[in-house]
């Protein structure tokens, strides 16, 4: 260069402003940063990204993404909420790939939405757990494996019961921590009289007399069946079975037992169960009516003398029962599904009656329907409530009784085998609901891993998901999702050591916490009024010189009834008596009732455990019942007491002389969590926040530890501020004087809240910015980030989008963090935000913690934008991965060693791996640098010069591969349009930084210089690396302005 042109440098180490004119930002700022982030000292170049799915989901607008991980078992599951093209439905997807290897998606959706489900929102939630809401439900899923609540090996007679419970919750095998199964011997014993198992044929395998049965007209089929292949189908119009009179059928010693399984068809007057007489006059009928209730009839010349009956509505036609009649003694006691139903205390006798032994008809009435596994036995072979049978009576030596629990239902278990069965059998598998054991559907044992051998090796068992249909009950003091489990003939030695349970995508639950609910009613209806013993029964404080501490109900009536009021819905009021105080009038059975609103109905099917031999209140127990739907009870008033949850109980038979009651708890029923709008995790438990159809403002809080607990002290709900929606939330940590607290950051529209815990165990709210809110809920996220200055000293932010900034909150203040790009949000220009997607942008940390705004801008409908805020320096830089190609959402994922990688997820049905690769999945990196505008002139006499920049020089990094040039831009003055030619500079050498060499612009004279460098690669992992410029000038003459 001659003495003439002067050198300008122009340091490459400033920021991104675009809300200001170019020439006011400083030389060393940039007017344009594309796919280009900071190092500490220049811009440099960013990665590509790569696919990490070959196959594109079916619903492929991929909205929202997560990364959920666990560690026992260790899983890694990358999320994906995918929507169809129209936008109309949309599906959950699952890709548990190693990160960050390529590979597919599940192609079974983990759900499929409720229609108008929105872009869903994610979170962790306690105990190996995420949430995730779509304002249509608050679901939870927790991977593959999670572990059991409860354990019972048992035997159905009362001789064992193991809880192993806590030894199957971890992974040690030591003996300890091992479960021997324990199994019973099963025999068809000698008391059986007659047994059909009617597997397409009426034979008798009863043990002693073979009794021949006819058949008249009945049917095998395999529909509706019970156990075995088969099960008879009578037409109700004359099919029945038949039986020559025999002494087997003498039950006149007062000793015996009728059973079987009856599916209906329907209910006529008389279905008769078991018929046999001798003459007209001389009869015993069992059987269903028309109200659905199972009655005994025994006449002796034309007269009752026994008379039994269950309630009307016991039976409904075309549901499947296990109905038993026993005898014991002066009792009498009908069953269904193993529940006393109908009980009577009688001396009179069936007859030994001479007739023909009639199933399915009396000689008048046929029974339509099905029926299974017929037994009569002469023996009373329960007198209180048992299990029903799981199989075919005599099918197996051996059988292996075991119940589990879990915290919401289940589609499959994994037994982990410690000692191996080796001997082969069978194995049947239930869930509970509406009172009654059910067999799951499509069972598969997958432990046969030697054929024909439950439990001979590790692996799924599976049937199809028992979430639609299985319901909450109380077993072993545990409220829980209880599943039963047979297995037969295993070996004495087999074990187990671990086991787990794989549970869908659902909606959240609600169990009960575990702690008894205090009785704050407790009246006894005596004729005309009510009596109050309340606070006799309140405390557990018995004193038996204190009258006071117990409630009396000697000798009471049938006509007179108990009321128990709490202040929530209640599935088990758990009662105590004074020992040696309790009911022993036979045959007193309890009926339960709820409070509909105008009158006292029936809770249904009762788990008496106060009942002894048919007795109730004869023991300290719980009675329960499966809740009715929150929408069925209502509270009501009892002797103008405040409005409570009533439940009545009335008995069969008056009490015997000396019944104290001294201490009622109830057990609460469980609540249906509503819909959400967002989740998050503080304090070790899941709160929902935003209910979709209600309260807007509305917030609840689980149990610390649970995410399937929201009822009790620990719970909380909360109403932020007035009933305007809450947007996003997200947790931060303070320290607070020596403490650290983990606040909750909660954003309205307008407005943004935190809520801290107090000294109380509670929690308070505290308006911290009553003009700044959030306007996209998928925009808030929370990182720990260093500073420049002192990268080592990291302090947690939270950030997120306003109505007209982004907001980053310290824990201090909400201060705005986009002012440099504040023209994003300038209604004035055709390329700020759209105003009708503002509520859709996305927001995503990489592995770098830089923050990615995802936006929509001018007219778009889609999130076609995507700035990045450096964390560490507080500098944006814009990344445009081209068409096609724009992300939708972005997630941090960790690999098992906790490496971090970012993914993000486009609109055609792709997940992407960010910052790797050499171009963005097929289109080209566009790397732009755009310098601020300088004024190269001296000011001589306080006037700046023009000037003509005749040369520049860009120091930049080195491409390895590419043949490609940088263009460059030149612009004069304030023009959008380069002034004057373009021209290239040629960055490739290899193996060291270069300058290149210098290159003319031009001779025009202007006041203001601007240079845009544009560097296109597709084959370079850093395509650009602009390191620093400097220019040579000349000046003119004084810019005098426009002339």
């Amino acid at each position: 260069m001659s003495g003439e042109f002067k050198h300008m440098p122009i340091p490459l180490t400033g920021k991104l402003i675009t809300s200001r004119t170019p020439i006011t930002i400083g030389n060393s700022n940039f007017s344009a940063l594309q796919n280009l982030e900071y190092t500490k000292s220049h811009p440099k170049g960013i990665s590509g990204m790569t696919k990490i799915n070959t196959t594109a989901l079916a619903y492929p607008k991929i909205k929202s993404c997560f990364h959920f991980t666990k560690e026992s078992p260790s899983e890694s599951h990358v999320l994906a909420q995918g929507f169809n093209a129209g936008e109309t439905e949309s599906k959950i997807y699952d890709n548990s790939t190693a990160i960050p290897t390529a590979g597919d998606f599940s192609t079974t959706a983990l759900i499929t939405e409720t229609s108008g489900a929105t872009k869903g929102n994610w979170s962790k939630a306690p105990n190996g757990n995420i949430a995730y809401c779509d304002g249509k439900g608050a679901y939870i899923w927790g991977g593959n494996e999670a572990t059991i609540d409860g354990f019972l090996n048992y035997d159905p007679s009362g001789t064992f019961k193991y809880d192993y419970v806590s030894r199957l919750r971890n992974t040690i095998q030591d003996t300890a921590n091992i479960a021997v199964l324990k199994r019973v011997t099963e025999t068809v014993g000698a008391e059986v009289m007659l047994l059909l198992h009617l597997d397409n044929n009426v034979t008798d395998s009863s043990p002693t007399t073979v009794h021949t049965v006819t058949n008249t007209a009945g049917t095998f089929t395999a529909t509706g069946k019970t156990f075995g292949t088969h099960c008879l189908e009578l037409n109700g119009t004359t099919g029945n079975l038949s039986i020559p009179d025999n002494a087997d059928f003498d039950f006149s010693a007062g000793n015996f037992t009728i059973d079987c399984w009856i599916t209906p068809s329907s209910l006529p007057a008389i279905a008769p169960i078991y018929y046999q007489a001798t003459d007209a006059n001389n009869y015993f009928n069992f059987y269903i009516n028309s109200s659905g209730a199972v009655v005994l009839s025994i006449y002796a010349t034309s007269a009752s003398v026994v008379a039994v009956s269950s309630p009307n509505s016991t039976i409904v036609a075309g549901t499947n029962y296990h109905i038993e009649l026993v005898e014991s003694g002066d009792s009498w006691y009908i069953f269904v599904n193993g529940q006393v139903v109908g009980t009577a205390t009688d001396t009179s006798r069936a007859a030994n009656y001479t007739g023909v032994v009639r199933i399915g008809y009396d000689g008048t009435n046929f029974l339509a329907g099905k029926i299974d596994e017929y037994r009569v036995c002469n023996t009373a072979k329960h007198t209180g409530t048992f299990s029903v049978p799981v199989a075919a009576y005599g099918s197996a030596t051996y059988r292996t009784y075991i119940e589990f629990g879990t915290t919401r239902p289940i589609q499959a278990f994994k037994p982990y085998v410690q000692v191996a069965n080796t001997t082969a059998g069978d194995a049947t598998f239930e869930y509970f609901t509406n009172g009654a054991w059910t067999g799951v559907s499509n069972f598969v044992d997958g432990s046969k891993v030697v054929a024909g051998k439950p439990l001979s090796g590790t692996d799924w068992i599976t049937f199809d998901d028992t979430e639609p249909y299985a319901k909450t009950s109380l077993k072993n003091d545990a409220v829980l999702y209880w599943y039963r489990w047979t297995i037969t003939e295993l070996d004495n030695t087999a074990s187990i050591y671990y086991i787990t349970v794989k549970r869908s995508f659902q909606k959240v639950k609600d169990i009960w916490d575990g702690l008894p609910r205090a009785c704050y009613s407790f009246q006894r209806w005596e004729a005309t009024k009510y009596v109050d013993y309340t606070s006799a029964v309140y405390s557990d404080n018995y004193d038996s010189g204190n009258t006071g501490s117990y409630a009396v109900m000697n000798s009471m009536a049938t006509t007179n009834y108990l009321v128990f009021g709490f202040l929530e819905r209640i599935m088990a009021i758990d009662l105590f008596f004074v020992p040696g105080k309790v009911n022993t009038t036979a045959n007193t059975i309890a009926t339960w009732y709820y409070w509909n609103g105008t009158a006292w109905t029936s809770v249904g099917t009762i788990n008496d455990g106060t009942s002894t031999s048919g007795i109730s209140f004869s023991k300290s127990s719980a009675a329960s019942w499966e809740a009715p739907s929150e929408t069925l009870e209502f509270k009501t008033e009892i002797s103008r007491e405040v409005p409570l949850y009533y439940y009545k109980v009335q008995f069969s038979a008056a009490f015997s002389a000396d019944v104290q009651l001294q201490y009622v708890v109830g057990i609460p029923a469980p609540k249906t969590i509503k819909n959400f709008n967002f989740p998050l995790i503080a304090g070790e438990s899941l709160w929902l926040l935003c209910e979709t159809d209600e309260m807007k403002n509305k917030a609840i809080k689980s149990f610390p530890g649970s995410p399937d607990v929201f009822n009790g002290t620990a719970t909380a709900e909360f109403r932020v501020g007035d009933n305007t929606a809450l947007i996003a939330g997200a947790t931060i940590y303070m320290q607070l004087g020596a403490s650290l607290y983990e606040a909750v950051v909660i954003c309205k529209a307008n407005e943004t809240w935190m809520i801290m815990p107090n000294s109380t165990s509670g929690w308070n709210q505290f308006l911290v910015d009553g003009g700044k809110g959030c306007s996209a809920a998928g925009t808030m996220k929370r990182v720990a980030i260093g500073s420049a200055d002192a990268p080592d000293s990291a302090k947690n932010i939270v950030i997120w989008q306003g109505a007209s900034a982004i907001h980053m909150f310290d824990g201090k203040s909400v201060v705005d963090i986009s002012d440099d790009i504040s023209d994003i949000f300038d209604k004035t220009k055709s390329y700020c935000i759209n105003a009708s997607m503002i509520s859709q942008s996305e927001s995503f940390f990489d592995d770098k913690n830089h923050y990615h705004w995802l936006y929509a801008s001018g007219s778009s409908t889609t999130l076609d934008k995507e700035m990045v805020l450096d964390t560490e320096k507080m500098k944006w830089y814009s990344i445009s991965r081209g068409t096609g190609k724009e992300l939708q959402c972005g997630v941090q994922v960790l690999t098992t060693t906790g490496s971090k990688y970012a993914y993000g997820g486009i609109l055609t049905g792709f997940i992407e791996r960010l910052n790797n690769g050499t171009d963005f999945d097929g289109n080209d990196i566009i790397h732009i640098l755009q310098t601020a505008g300088i004024i190269a002139g001296s000011d001589k006499h306080g006037v700046d010069w023009e000037s003509t920049v005749r040369n520049i020089r860009l120091l930049c990094g080195t491409t390895n591969t590419t043949t490609n040039v940088i263009d460059v831009d030149y612009y004069g003055n304030e023009s959008s349009t380069a002034v004057t030619k373009t021209f290239e500079l040629k960055p490739q050498k290899t193996g060291r930084t270069i300058a290149i060499p210098g290159q003319q612009t031009g001779d025009e004279y202007f006041l203001i210089h601007k240079f845009k460098f544009t560097m296109t690669t597709d084959n370079e992992t850093v395509g650009f690396e602009p390191i620093h410029l400097d220019i040579f000038y000349k000046e003119k003459r004084q810019f005098l302005g426009d002339q």
